[in-house]
C-alpha cells in the first residue's frame, strides 16, 4: 500500500487532509512539516472537514481516536481519495526496525520494558504509538543511527492500518475491553490481529496464551507460525519478591521480556540488570503509603475488569476497594461476582457507582456509593481496624471526574499523603 505515496512529488501540490488535533494529530502535521508537505487539520472541536476541503485535498490521515465509519472518513473514501492511519504515514517514512506490541493488559510496560533493556545492552531504542508518542513524530525526529522502534499498538490503531509491515509482533493477552467502541469481543479481536496480518512475512510472532485461547474459540487462524508463550507458568524468582515485575499479570510481561530478550542475543546477565533498574509507568499497581494499619494501592491505569482483577489477585486477604468511573461497554454483570472473592469492602465513585453498588448488594458485598475520590478514601480509611489493603482499582475510564488516568492517580496520591500528614500530627 505504499503505492500511492510512491507518486507523492506529484501529489504534493494538494495539501494533505488530518484528522484529529490530539497528539497524534500534530505528530502527522510535523512529519508532513519536515517533508515540506502542505497540510490542514481537522477535527469536531475545531475546524470542520466538508466535501468541498476533501475534494481539494491528496489524501487524508486520520487520527486513531476516528472510527473507521466516521463520515468523514466515509465522505473522503466516496470521493476517491486514500485514507490512511496517522500510524501508516509515520510507517510510510520509516526507516528503523519496528517491533509492534498489542494486548489488552500490560502492553505500556511490556513496550517500556523491551526498550529499557535494548537500550541498557546497548542498542539503541526509541518507544512509540499508543503510549503517547505518535509514530508520526518520532519518524519526524529521527536520526541516522540504527533504532528499533518498540511500538505499542491498540485496537484503534491496529484495525486500519495498511501500510504499516512490522518485523516483530508481540500480542501479550486478550480480555474484554473497550466494547464502547467495538461491536464485540470478535470484533475486538480482529480488529488486533490486523497488525498480524500486516507484518513482514519473514517477522517474528510472540503470542500469549489467552489469545491461543480465544483464537481458538472463534475459529480464527493465525496467518503466521507463532511461538506461543505461557506467563502463567513462568517463574518470577528472579526478581525481588516486591518488585513490580513479581505481580500478576506483570509476571506475564517478565516471561516475554526475557524470551523475546534470548531471541535476540541479549546476554541473561545483562537482562536481569536491566529488570533491576526498570522503572515502571505510574500508577500500576504500587504501594504509595501505610496510614495506621491501612495500606494505600494506587492501580489508576486499570480501566477494564482483567486489570481490577488482576490486581485483587496480589493480595492474600480481602481487601478495601475503591473504584468506579465511566463505563465503555463492558458488561459488568459478567465480572462483578468476581469481586466478592476478594472484596471486603467497596467504596464507589463516578458514573458507575449508582449500578455497581446495586450488583454488589446482590452479591451481599457491602458497598457505599461516594460523592468523590476522597469521600471514598476517608470512608475506606474509617473502617479499617485490623491491618488491611486498601486498593484503587478503578476498573472504568477517569474521564467523569478527570481528565485522565495520570490526574485520577496524582489525585489519588496526594489526597492520601494528606490523609497521612493528618494522622501524624492528630497522634503526636
Amino acid at each position: 500500500m505504499k503505492s500511492f505515496l510512491q507518486n507523492w512529488e506529484k501529489m504534493r501540490s494538494s495539501p494533505v487532509a488530518i484528522l484529529g488535533a490530539g497528539k497524534s494529530g500534530l505528530g502527522a502535521a510535523s512529519l508532513l512539516n519536515r517533508l515540506q508537505w502542505e497540510n490542514e487539520t481537522y477535527d469536531e472541536q475545531g475546524r470542520v472537514f466538508t466535501e468541498d476541503l476533501a475534494r481539494k485535498c491528496s489524501f487524508v490521515v486520520f487520527s486513531p481516536g476516528f472510527k473507521l465509519i466516521h463520515p468523514w472518513i466515509q465522505m473522503a473514501r466516496n470521493l476517491g481519495k486514500e485514507v490512511i492511519a496517522e500510524m501508516d504515514l509515520g510507517a510510510a517514512f520509516c526507516k528503523d526496525k519496528i517491533v509492534a506490541i498489542t494486548g489488552t493488559n500490560g502492553k505500556t510496560t511490556l513496550t517500556t520494558l523491551l526498550s529499557h533493556i535494548w537500550n541498557i545492552n546497548g542498542r539503541l531504542s526509541q518507544v512509540a504509538g499508543n503510549i503517547g508518542n505518535p509514530l508520526t513524530s518520532v519518524v519526524a525526529n529521527s536520526s541516522e543511527e540504527e533504532t528499533t522502534i518498540f511500538l505499542e499498538t491498540s485496537s484503534f490503531q491496529a484495525q486500519g492500518l495498511k501500510i504499516l509491515r512490522p518485523d516483530v509482533v508481540i500480542w501479550n493477552n486478550f480480555e474484554p475491553d473497550h466494547l464502547d467502541h467495538h461491536i464485540s469481543m470478535t470484533e475486538y479481536f480482529y480488529a488486533k490481529a490486523n497488525i498480524i496480518t500486516q507484518m513482514n512475512p519473514d517477522g517474528k510472532l510472540w503470542i500469549g496464551e489467552s489469545v491461543v485461547n480465544f483464537a481458538s474459540q472463534i475459529n480464527y487462524q493465525f496467518p503466521y507460525a507463532y511461538s506461543r508463550i505461557d506467563g502463567s507458568s513462568f517463574c518470577s524468582n528472579t526478581v525481588p519478591p516486591d518488585h513490580f515485575l513479581s505481580s500478576f499479570p506483570q509476571k506475564e510481561n517478565l516471561a516475554f521480556a526475557k524470551t523475546i530478550s534470548k531471541a535476540s542475543g541479549i546476554d541473561e546477565s545483562v537482562f536481569f540488570d536491566s529488570i533491576k533498574s526498570y522503572e515502571p509507568e505510574p500508577f500500576r499497581l504500587s504501594k504509595i503509603a501505610k496510614v495506621g494499619k491501612a495500606s494505600f494501592w494506587n492501580d489508576s491505569k486499570a480501566t477494564n475488569s482483567s486489570a481490577v482483577i488482576s490486581a485483587f489477585k496480589n493480595f492474600s486477604n480481602k481487601i478495601l476497594w475503591i473504584g468506579g468511573g465511566r463505563e465503555k461497554g463492558e458488561r459488568v454483570d459478567l465480572w462483578i461476582n468476581e469481586v466478592k472473592k476478594y472484596v471486603a469492602q467497596a467504596f464507589l465513585i463516578g458514573e458507575v457507582a449508582p449500578k455497581i453498588h446495586s450488583m454488589l448488594r446482590s452479591e451481599s458485598v457491602d458497598s457505599e456509593v461516594c460523592e468523590s475520590l476522597g469521600d471514598a478514601i476517608k470512608s475506606a480509611y474509617s473502617r479499617t481496624v485490623d491491618t488491611i489493603d486498601i486498593v484503587f482499582s478503578p476498573g472504568f475510564l477517569s474521564y467523569d471526574m478527570f481528565e485522565d488516568y495520570l490526574d485520577r492517580g496524582n489525585s489519588f496520591n496526594k489526597l492520601v499523603f494528606d490523609l497521612k500528614k493528618r494522622s501524624t500530627q492528630t497522634t503526636q
